[in-house]
């Protein structure tokens, strides 16, 4: 905004719509707004007004919101994924400090759990290797990671989460999960159905379910393979047990369990 206006009436002083008198004091004038200030007009009764901003600034120094979603300051650019919370971030978020959360156990619980070690085992290791684990009350459970390169070079994801819910109420009752991978050379997201084994032999939830993927059995120990044009992965079932309550035994999870490895086709 410049420090005058222009294009006045010549009949009279300007006006808002609502009649408020909208002269500027010649004498003193209006002060430029540097970058980062802001300027509140003054507003009549009833009326709403808009402070206008300039660029943001942070640590003193100008950002720039560009097109591609990345905040840019002077040069140096900060992307969304540097701030976007994680998986165990957004399932805890807005509970009270005093609760630990069923995804926080979680979190703790697959920290604890010793990954393969394929080298010891005689075998090529894995160019990432992750550990996820649902506990019963995480209704929010939808684990994913990045897989990259020894070279940091991005190659694809995969991740965990829910297909599947039996009974009514909360917390929600897991009867089946989908394992996923998605690699950036291919033109699909191959994925597989882990199903209780009630689940699995229900007809009708076999049904609803063989869209989405393979069906396989969720048993402790269980070794699933996924391949894609230039990734394989393995799901190992690391760890399982069924809750208890009114409802079919075998049917849901109080805590499941899954070792990811990742390795790229030759």
């Amino acid at each position: 905004m410049g420090g005058t206006t222009q294009g006045r009436r010549q009949s009279g002083p300007p006006v808002s719509p609502r009649g408020i008198d909208l002269r500027l004091d010649q004498e003193e004038g209006v002060p430029e707004i540097g970058a980062g200030q802001v300027r509140i007009p003054e507003i009549g009764p009833g009326e709403v007004g808009q402070p206008e901003i300039g660029p943001a600034q942070v640590g003193g120094k100008q950002v720039r919101a560009p097109q591609d979603g990345a905040a840019e300051i002077e040069g140096a650019q900060v992307h969304p994924d540097e701030v976007r919370p994680s998986p165990i971030e957004r399932r805890t978020r807005g509970r009270g400090s005093g609760e630990r959360s069923a995804a926080s156990k979680a979190n703790e619980y697959s920290k604890s759990v010793q990954k393969t070690d394929y080298q010891a085992m005689g075998a090529e290791p894995p160019i990432a290797q992750f550990v996820t684990t649902y506990m019963l009350g995480d209704d929010l459970f939808d684990d994913s990671f990045s897989i990259d390169s020894p070279a940091g070079e991005f190659l694809g994801e995969c991740g965990v989460g829910i297909s599947e819910t039996i009974g009514v109420g909360d917390p929600k009752r897991v009867t089946a999960f989908e394992v996923w991978i998605f690699d950036k050379n291919d033109i699909q997201t191959v994925t597989k159905v882990l199903m209780s084994p009630h689940a699995f032999n229900d007809p009708a939830l076999r049904a609803k379910l063989e869209s989405k993927g393979e069906l396989i059995e969720l048993t402790p120990g269980k070794e699933v393979v996924l391949e894609t044009a230039t990734l394989q992965l393995s799901a190992t079932v690391a760890d399982s047990q069924f809750g208890e309550g009114p409802l079919p035994p075998q049917s849901f999870y109080d805590r499941m369990t899954l070792e990811l490895a990742i390795w790229t086709k030759a």
